[in-house]
């Protein structure tokens, strides 16, 4: 079913933006080929879900070029989403009509219903057996992988007819393949002299019966299994989150397998402050589980306790960036591709004197004084977790992707801003004024490529 257009009546598959050789998520360059290819027909490119709006003119190849601009450049689609009745805030405006109305009544992904447009990339589907949520926002969980999939055959392959059976076969194949890197240039395989690198050492450890932290044991179970609440003890080791290269830090330190070495300690304990949140923390305090770098085991069916689950890290909001850009030239090019995105303005429901503690989360801080930024509650580009749950400490929150696999599927973020596994450090760098070397930028982007 995974690879079966007739799921839908537009000519897409679940497989049309999860390539097998893309890490199952989908690049910049394959789509630019694609284009060029067939000039903008192949089932890829549709008014529906990959265009700018629903409506747009394809009748020439260079309307086409113009309607799928955003996914051309950024990789990302557009996702249909209605406001919560019960939200804490109001989407008033947006910066552009080019985007179609707001509210879009005419939106074929919720005929009838008042949307609004947000562009995503598409995770990769795979290894989805070790997480917990899925789809940037969290609005499904792997519990419920059936409604997941019918959900998105309805609203992006146009498919109102999949039956139980066919959703199932293709979350079969989610539960069931794991992806990760098994060879780096420069490095080698990413199993041997002790590293337990690579797809087949992930898998092994998925599917051991004493594997811990299992949120899913048996594929089959997804229709049926409740949400795992509280995390099972012994999920995580937080002294060492990651431990798949730790046997290459003896060797030579000017050789690829040190860097990586290096690359795992660093994201491992290197602590940072951000301003405004007391304590420090590394990188593992989002990307948390052992070898495999996602946040899991919050009950998604709950919205007040799973705020930590859903993050805040700024790249909806213009304001911000451009504040980060200030910081660092090297976030100017964050900057400059996510400028075609729709900008919406925002007006928070919640009283002033509640904007504090109620809406925390979702203001980010100027770094330099340290003072929380509150503009950045009244534009976004994307209100992300907050679509879903209606929170003002929601806003803008998106879930920490899997790490496996990750140097497949480029560009990154859930609106693609980062075009390369490089500028993602960098924008760590930055947010969280770390001072890394350029040593340990270059051993950071070299584990992540090997994981």
């Amino acid at each position: 079913s995974f690879f079966d257009p007739s799921l839908g009546t537009n000519g897409q598959a679940c497989v049309t933006c999860h390539q097998p050789d893309q890490g199952f998520s989908v690049t910049t360059p394959f789509i630019d080929t694609q284009f060029d290819r067939s000039q903008g027909l192949d089932p890829l490119f549709r008014a529906n879900d990959t265009a700018t709006r629903p409506d747009a003119d394809l009748s020439t190849t260079g309307r086409r070029r113009q309607a799928f601009e955003l996914a051309l450049q950024l990789g990302v689609f557009r996702i249909g989403k209605t406001l919560p009745a019960s939200a804490e805030f109001t989407v008033d405006s947006q910066n552009t009509s080019r985007f179609g109305p707001l509210p879009n009544t005419a939106d074929p992904q919720a005929p009838g219903q008042p949307t609004l447009s947000l562009f995503r990339r598409p995770l990769a589907t795979t290894n989805t057996r070790l997480d917990s949520v899925v789809l940037w926002d969290g609005r499904q969980n792997i519990h419920n992988l059936r409604t997941q999939v019918k959900a998105a055959a309805r609203t992006l392959m146009l498919g109102p007819n999949v039956t139980d059976a066919q959703a199932d076969d293709a979350a079969l194949l989610m539960t069931s393949v794991f992806t990760a890197q098994d060879i780096v240039r420069d490095v080698g395989p990413l199993f041997i002299l002790g590293a337990h690198g690579g797809s087949e050492n992930l898998k092994s450890m998925a599917t051991s019966p004493s594997a811990p932290c299992l949120p899913l044991t048996d594929p089959t179970q997804a229709q049926s299994v409740p949400p795992v609440t509280p995390a099972p003890t012994g999920c995580t080791d937080p002294t060492r989150p990651f431990d798949l290269y730790s046997a290459w830090s003896g060797l030579p330190a000017r050789t690829g397998f040190a860097s990586v070495a290096r690359g795992e300690q660093l994201f491992n304990t290197r602590q940072f402050t951000f301003a405004g949140i007391p304590g420090t923390f590394s990188c593992t305090a989002c990307h948390t589980t052992t070898d495999v770098g996602n946040f899991p085991f919050v009950n998604p069916n709950n919205a007040a306790p799973n705020a930590s689950l859903f993050v805040r890290y700024g790249l909806d909001s213009p304001e911000f960036l451009a504040h980060l850009a200030q910081l660092n030239p090297r976030i100017h090019s964050f900057v400059d591709r996510t400028a075609g995105l729709p900008v919406y303005s925002i007006s928070i429901s919640v009283p002033p004197d509640q904007i504090g503690p109620t809406c925390g989360p979702a203001i980010l801080p100027n770094l330099t004084t340290g003072q929380p930024m509150l503009q950045t509650l009244n534009r976004s580009t994307d209100p992300g977790r907050a679509m879903v749950t209606g929170l003002c400490a929601d806003l803008g929150g998106f879930k920490p992707p899997i790490l496996r696999g990750l140097a497949t599927h480029a560009p990154y973020f859930h609106n693609g801003a980062a075009a390369t596994i490089e500028d993602v450090v960098n924008f760590y760098d930055t947010i969280f004024q770390a001072k890394f070397t350029e040593q340990d930028r270059a051993d950071l982007a070299a584990f992540l490529r090997s994981l």
